[in-house]
């Protein structure tokens, strides 16, 4: 394709799809479950005009079950290739324009589906399989697109149709036969036929409402390019439900089907650039159809008090960026709940908010099982438009539970989901004034008891928490520096205290020969792999994954944590962290909260105690109560203390060994600089003496079989 012409594209693409309507295999004809509509591997839209026509047919025709497509040059983003013997569809590439439409140009691009690749070394974004529910989207569709379902009417035909009024009138069921063993399953049946049937209706009215100024002109085959337009509609409105639409059978016969197919193969023969409009025009259509015919969420944000009105991408995007600007800890990222949730965040196609994020995010649960705590978040709450209203007159047990919530938060948030409740309704044809929904809020007050308590302990543990923790001990942006080598305690931002100790590890990496010793091999490794992804990550934030941000900075925390912190060994040392004691450095701890401060200030001497002491004053809170909430909370935690304070206490003293050692060594250097033979045999002399006392002092020790007494420590535990 790269050596045609646009021209000679067309007239190839345009000729092998006349070929295939001649044929009977049109492909809004063809048999069997339509393919599903494709759309782009990276950002998961879908695929427009021509380039969407032509992957359908080739899903179809090659029995791809994927329906995910790249071009050449997302490939070699991905470090992949095609694999042997695989073709590609030769389409043209599409521009966004400032309004965000699609529109085609005369570029060549080819598409390549994510089956026909291989050695992907980034994993693409999971696709959600979307829910094709028939009769639940032809509901929407009416309820949302303005068209007022009349049901099936005497002498309503064979097929559903639009009148001029927006009414959709069903055709009459003459075939259902109640009665049976199996009258549930027909009448099942029937149902998702009349959902099918009403949905191609609806197809149908709004290629009309487009188009109809086509039939108007005074173009020689307006009825053919019109036909064309409606059929195109059709295939692509299949591909999105996932389901076969019936014929409309009330005007044609199935020989006048016959010839406007021929029509309109010899119409896109002659004239190809015909088949790229109509293909642009008729997906523009349905996909504007989909999206307006997507259900909509009111979504109350308990943590910033804001009430918004958004379709199902729309709250997943805004719930991903919220958790983004979080600094969640490496316990919370393995958490089954949040881990679930991250993924639902991450995959596209179908989502559905109020199932999805209601069980881990919904405030209404008990605070020490929440997931909200875990996160420090107050959390989030879904309610469907549709389901804001048991009838006309009256809200809906789950509208009035939830504005009862947002009372309980705070009377401007019960205030703005009021507002949203009042206009979500009357755009909905529903009048309700907000003293309305005051009186039936009041009403189900008195009568259901609404139960708020776990909400209202939620938020005020979040509260007193964040009172605990704020004035700069620990903030998004901020941490302190315990430092044990120089003795104090740092504040400074997240990213200077991680930048500092990732300069520590790399000059422990370029002094320390790779053929060393197991532990050292393993830590070298593991640093080395870390320095690839970091130098990959551009490439991956391009994709704009949520959340992100938050994982690649603790995973720096951690490696930090891993290789400064006295406390880790460092490579499985019974010694102590083996880094430390080959940088001479005593270590340092990243802390973001005041119980990480009050107990890496304990590991060494009151210097660093007093300052921390000082540190939490300085913010109004008191010493002692902060010790008291900080203190263990179980004899597994107490343990881990303890555990630490050892491993600690061993890197301080091989540190400290070493130190000795060289100082020792450099003072004999010293001395034994200048000195005469005789006054050189003098030393060695005693030496060998003050060998031998300490040798003896250790016989006497072990003959008296001296008990040394437990020490114990301010976690109450003995050493």
């Amino acid at each position: 394709m790269a050596n045609k012409h646009f021209e000679e594209f067309a007239q190839d693409c345009a000729n092998k799809l006349a070929s295939q309507i001649e044929a009977g295999k049109a492909p809004w004809e063809l048999g069997g479950v339509p393919a599903a509509y494709p759309v782009d591997a990276i950002s998961g839209k879908p695929l427009q005009g021509i380039t969407a026509l032509q992957l359908m047919v080739r899903e179809k025709t090659s029995g791809f079950e994927d329906n995910r497509w790249l071009t050449p040059s997302q490939i070699a983003v991905l470090g992949a290739s095609v694999k042997k013997g695989a073709r590609g569809v030769p389409s043209v590439a599409w521009n966004q324009g400032l309004e965000g439409e699609f529109k085609p140009t005369k570029i060549p691009q080819t598409y390549y589906n994510v089956e026909q690749c291989e050695n992907l070394k980034r994993p693409l974004p999971e696709l959600l399989p979307i829910e094709q529910q028939p009769k639940a989207q032809f509901e929407d569709m009416c309820a949302l697109l303005g068209y007022t379902n009349k049901g099936s009417v005497w002498e309503s035909g064979v097929s559903a149709y639009v009148n001029g009024r927006d009414e959709l009138i069903l055709a009459q069921r003459s075939s259902y036969e109640p009665g049976g063993r199996d009258s549930d399953k027909k009448y099942e049946l029937s149902q998702l036929r009349a959902a099918l049937d009403g949905i191609r209706a609806i197809t149908d009215a709004r290629v009309y409402d487009n188009f109809q100024g086509l039939l108007e002109s005074k173009h020689t085959d307006k009825e053919t390019s019109y036909f064309l337009r409606e059929n195109l509609a059709r295939a692509f409105m299949q591909s999105h439900i996932g389901s076969k639409l019936p014929r409309n059978q009330n005007d044609f016969t199935t020989e006048e089907i016959i010839e406007q197919n021929k029509d309109i193969a010899d119409l896109i023969r002659s004239h190809p650039s015909i088949l790229f409009e109509a293909a642009a025009d008729a997906s523009k259509v349905v996909n504007h159809t989909i999206e307006k015919s997507e259900q909509k969420y009111i979504l109350v944000d308990f943590e910033r008090q804001e009430v918004k009105r958004l379709t199902a991408a729309q709250s997943r995007d805004y719930v991903a960026q919220e958790l983004n600007q979080l600094k969640l800890s490496g316990t919370i990222l393995h958490d089954p709940d949040f881990r679930e949730l991250q993924t639902n965040l991450h995959k596209q196609g179908y989502f559905n908010p109020y199932q999805t994020l209601t069980k881990p995010l919904y405030p209404d649960q008990k605070s020490e099982d929440s997931l909200c705590r875990k996160i420090n978040h107050c959390g989030f709450a879904f309610v469907e438009e549709n389901r804001l209203t048991k009838d006309k007159e009256n809200l809906s047990y789950e509208s009035l539970n939830l504005l009862n919530l947002t009372h309980a938060r705070s009377p401007r948030l019960g205030s703005l989901t009021e507002d949203a409740f009042k206009q979500s309704l009357i755009e909905n044809g529903i009048g309700f004034t907000k003293k309305q929904i005051e009186e039936q809020l009041n009403k189900f007050d008195k009568t259901a008891q609404a139960d708020t308590s776990d909400a209202l302990a939620l938020w005020d543990t979040l509260s007193y928490d964040r009172r605990r923790g704020q004035n700069d001990i620990v903030t998004r942006v901020s941490c302190l520096v315990v430092n044990y080598d120089t003795n104090r305690i740092e504040q400074t931002t997240i990213e200077n205290a991680v930048s500092s100790a990732l300069k520590l590890i790399e000059n422990w990496a370029e002094k320390t020969p790779t053929l060393f010793d197991r532990h050292r091999q393993k830590l070298l490794s593991q640093f080395g792999k870390f320095k690839e992804e970091r130098g990959d990550r551009h490439l991956t934030r391009n994709n704009d994954l949520p959340l992100f941000g938050t994982i690649a900075l603790e995973k720096e925390i951690a490696l930090c944590d891993q290789f400064l912190n006295p406390a880790r060994s460092g490579g499985n040392d019974r010694n102590g962290n083996v880094v430390l004691r080959d940088l001479d450095h005593k270590g340092l701890i990243i802390c973001r909260s005041a119980k990480e401060l009050l107990e890496a200030s304990s590991w060494q001497g009151t210097a660093l105690e007093a300052q921390a002491e000082a540190i939490i004053q300085k913010t109004g809170l008191d010493v002692d109560k902060a010790k008291e909430l900080c203190a263990p909370r179980n004899v597994q935690e107490a343990q881990q203390r303890f555990n630490d304070f050892c491993c600690a206490q061993k890197t301080f003293y091989s540190v400290e060994t070493v130190r000795r050692q060289r100082s020792e060594e450099q003072t004999i250097r010293q001395i034994l600089q200048g000195a005469s033979p005789e006054k050189i045999q003098e030393i060695k002399e005693l030496i060998k003496a003050e060998i031998e006392r300490i040798a003896k002092s250790s016989q006497k020790n072990v003959q008296k079989n001296e008990v040394i007494q437990p020490v114990r420590t301010q976690s109450g535990m003995e050493r």
